[in-house]
């Protein structure tokens, strides 16, 4: 499984980012920096700074994007092996149904995960809250010296992994600083109470100054919210569980109650403090994701990316039967829960390689459309279509971002300058801006515009020959009927000798004349202009809050 999964990362993952797999370059110039700041800032709902490092790290020591993703496995691949030591401590022996734990963690149908270093982000909290459930249910003695700073690692590191392990982290800490209290004297409970108390901390500081990203909407319909929890509960199995539901539900259910029954007959107390943390912390998430995602679209549960959130449950489950059932119990709950994993095996590799495939055809477009010389508006409307996770905006960020670093696929081939991007429309970029306050380029009423504080002027040194002039011009649409003053449009010929020429003047007043609202084009034909420069500019007509003083030009042509 572990040479499977190593396979198939090599034969699909990118290249070159897209989607959440670009917030790496927060970290890295000229778009962002390494920095506590950077590494700190919440990404969606997340403050993910261990994750980040984790990412950051092997991609600087190779230059290779892929790197982390090969972490990533070896990270699943580690933890396979850890569980499997774990149950053959208790059992006594390796059991054919041992190869459960790899078939769960380093199945293909975790694509979503495995060729995506961002994703670490739910890898590792995950890998973490698992591992503390191994090294405490490995016996049933109380956690001696070297396990407790294991253990306490592992929890401390929960809260700076993202909601993931913020939200398991209550449902851990609570356990282990019982077993803190009731070892309180020896070493090593001395080291777990300190971790719960840096756990707490960590928590603390991540509702700090925390906001709800704007489209975050908190369901309040109960079903809603059960429907996703049942679905991802379901996806422990893998994408196999999507097409076996709601059969799948009910088999995860029934792990469910089984463990809970063998938990509530147990008398040791560590092991059993393990397992039923590991269910609440579990459940703790798996409702937290039903709370904040059933009201974003339909099938949430059964997302890929969350294919591994809720895998500890079933490792849990084989874990509980391994230590509390009977042989012949035992080896039948076991063994039916790695008779799924290899049933689901054949199902799960299809919908990854499927998936795997798409994205190499994806990357394989677009690699094409780099190494044709493409211009940087066609490069941003390419991955614009390709990769429609961003709008074109971020697009032109991402493209233009790659491009000077020389990045891949951009490490061949011609080199841009960074107006470039900046001007996507125009076919040459000013020679001269004069703004109070920075032009930006955005995309806004369905085109790539360069938008400018009214009064911002915008200078083109003239070529020979130079003879027509044409463009659009506008006032941005959420200030067009409300807020904006109007303005006055010119362009205007400033020759080396003699005295300026008008040659375009269009005054526009959005909110009262219907026909001023939206993208507006013009032309102009004439005899060749003389030397000198073609000025684009802007005038206030009524006084407003600077603000709403803004207007934006696009589609500038200055050609023969």
């Amino acid at each position: 499984m572990l040479f499977w999964a190593l396979f198939f990362v090599r034969a699909f993952a990118p290249r070159f980012p897209f989607g959440d797999e670009f917030a790496l370059w927060d970290l890295l110039p000229p778009s962002g920096n390494l920095s506590l700041e950077s590494l700190w800032r919440l990404k969606n709902e997340h403050r993910i700074p261990l994750p980040r490092l984790v990412q950051y790290l092997p991609y600087v020591l190779t230059g290779d994007l892929r790197a982390p993703m090969v972490a990533q496995v070896f990270l699943l691949a580690a933890l396979a092996l850890l569980l499997i030591l774990v149950a053959r401590r208790m059992r006594g022996s390796t059991a054919w149904s041992d190869s459960f734990f790899p078939l769960v963690w380093l199945h293909a149908g975790n694509w979503a995960n495995l060729l995506s270093g961002f994703q670490i982000a739910l890898t590792l909290p995950t890998a973490l809250a698992t591992t503390i459930l191994a090294l405490l249910a490995v016996s049933r003695e109380r956690v001696d010296g070297r396990r407790a700073v294991a253990v306490g690692a592992c929890l401390a590191c929960l809260p700076i992994c993202g909601a993931v392990g913020l939200v398991q982290a209550p449902a851990l800490a609570a356990c282990i600083a019982w077993l803190a209290i009731a070892g309180r004297r020896s070493a090593g409970g001395r080291v777990l109470l300190a971790s719960v108390g840096v756990c707490a901390a960590f928590c603390a500081l991540y509702v700090l100054g925390y906001r709800a990203p704007h489209w975050y909407h908190e369901s309040t319909r109960p079903w809603a919210v059960l429907d996703v929890v049942a679905k991802l509960l379901a996806l422990s199995i893998g994408p196999a569980a999507e097409s076996w539901w709601p059969a799948s539900g009910a088999f995860v259910l029934a792990v469910i109650a089984s463990t809970l029954f063998l938990v509530a007959r147990a008398h040791d107390g560590t092991r059993r403090l393990a397992f039923l943390a590991s269910l609440a912390g579990i459940a703790c998430l798996a409702v937290s994701i039903g709370v904040g995602r059933a009201e974003v679209g339909p099938n949430q549960g059964f997302l890929a990316r969350y294919v591994t959130l809720t895998t500890p449950l079933l490792c849990t489950g084989y874990l509980a039967w391994t230590a509390y059932g009977r042989r012949r119990s035992t080896a039948l709950a076991c063994g039916a829960l790695a008779l799924v994993a290899w049933v689901a095996l054949p199902w799960n590799t299809r919908a990854g390689v499927a998936h795997g495939r798409a994205t190499r055809e994806d990357v394989e477009s677009f690699e094409r459309v780099v190494a044709a010389g493409t211009g940087p508006a066609e490069l941003v409307e390419s991955f614009t279509g390709l990769f429609p996770f961003h709008h074109p905006e971020a697009s032109r960020w991402v493209v233009r971002t790659l491009a000077l670093r020389r990045d891949p696929p951009f490490e061949k081939g011609r080199s841009f300058e960074p107006s470039e991007f900046d001007y996507l429309t125009f076919s040459r970029p000013p020679s001269r801006v004069a703004s109070a306050e920075p032009v930006v380029a955005r995309f806004i009423d369905g085109h790539h515009v360069v938008m400018a504080p009214i009064g911002a002027s915008l200078r083109f040194d003239v070529a020979p020959g130079d003879a027509r002039i044409s463009g659009r011009f506008g006032v941005p649409s959420e200030l067009a009927e409300k807020k904006s003053g109007g303005v006055r449009v010119l362009v205007e010929s400033v020759p080396r000798e003699g005295a300026p020429r008008t040659l375009f003047d269009r005054t526009l007043d959005p909110v009262s004349v219907e026909s001023d609202r939206g993208s507006l084009a013009f032309a102009i034909d004439g005899a060749e202009l003389p030397p000198g420069e073609i000025v684009f500019r802007t005038e206030i007509l009524r006084p407003v809050r600077p603000m709403w003083s803004w207007s934006y030009w696009s589609d500038i042509r200055i050609e023969r």
